[in-house]
């Protein structure tokens, strides 16, 4: 069954939309998958999948969302101290360049065969051989590892997380009432929409950033908060677009006086070049 969700920050409270950001998302597809069969078997590959995506270098992914602010702090305090001009532009800097970015339509654009390709170079790119295998431990919050961990554990070799995508990411009917439709890319909420979209944008943006001296990104599925202290503003959102290509961006800039929005916590350039929330 499918459903939308309206994003709180795009409406009023009498369902009036007051977004003004050109190519945003609104609202969510959303998917139910309650009584979907097998569903802790797809909950586990959805851990390996992600895994191997965050384990790539130069992937800006923040794990789960109890951990994004703190991953970003940590982030932005090693990214250095403030540049006296952009690295790319050569224009002056005075302070930290702050940037809230959207990637819109992100689980629209998910297909099957990008998908595979996408995953093979992010488990090379782990230094792992082919016939490596990941282990994730059973249970609510098992965690996933390179090796075999003490307790029950379901392994998967890299065919079979090939197959999971291939599967996970052709669920594309849908049906409202009575109405059944075709959706494009993936459905929000299916049982590794999530980690696809992880494989998806870790593949394209881990390049860019491993080149982005200076500069501390942190995403949490589409959302991305990207710091700089050696890039300004207007390079640093032509870096954030070149990460995803193919994809369309909305940019929030962040200033001392107007701070930015990021997963509900607020974030500005602060005094003596730091970026606060």
């Amino acid at each position: 069954q499918a459903f939308l969700q309206l994003k709180e920050k795009c409406w009023t409270s009498g369902a009036s939309r007051k977004c003004v950001k050109p190519f945003h998302s609104c609202a969510r597809k959303v998917w139910s998958t309650a009584g979907w069969p097998a569903k802790q078997q797809w909950k586990s590959a959805g851990r390996a999948l992600q895994f191997v995506a965050a384990a790539a270098p130069g992937a800006a992914t923040s794990g789960p969302m109890c951990q994004a602010v703190q991953t970003a702090k940590r982030r932005i305090a090693a990214a250095g101290s403030l540049a006296v001009c952009c690295s790319s532009c050569a224009c002056q800097l005075v302070e930290p360049s702050v940037v809230v970015a959207d990637a819109a339509q992100l689980f629209e654009s998910l297909d099957p065969v990008n998908l595979g390709a996408a995953f093979v170079d992010l488990w090379t790119a782990s230094g792992k051989h082919l016939s490596a295998s990941v282990w994730v431990q059973r249970g609510p919050r098992g965690k996933a590892s390179w090796k075999r961990p003490k307790g029950p554990a379901d392994e998967w070799s890299l065919p079979s997380l090939l197959r999971a995508i291939r599967a996970g990411s052709s669920l594309s009917f849908a049906k409202v009432g009575a109405i059944c439709f075709r959706l494009r890319g993936v459905p929000t909420g299916g049982p590794i929409s999530a980690a696809l979209a992880e494989v998806r944008m870790v593949h394209a943006e881990r390049r860019v950033w491993l080149q982005a001296m200076g500069t501390a990104p942190t995403r949490y599925v589409d959302d991305l908060l990207a710091c700089s202290m050696c890039l300004c503003v207007s390079c640093l959102c032509s870096m954030i677009q070149a990460s995803a290509p193919g994809l369309t961006w909305s940019f929030t800039v962040a200033s001392a006086a107007a701070p930015a929005r990021w997963l509900d916590t607020l974030w500005k350039p602060g005094p003596q070049a730091t970026v606060l929330s």
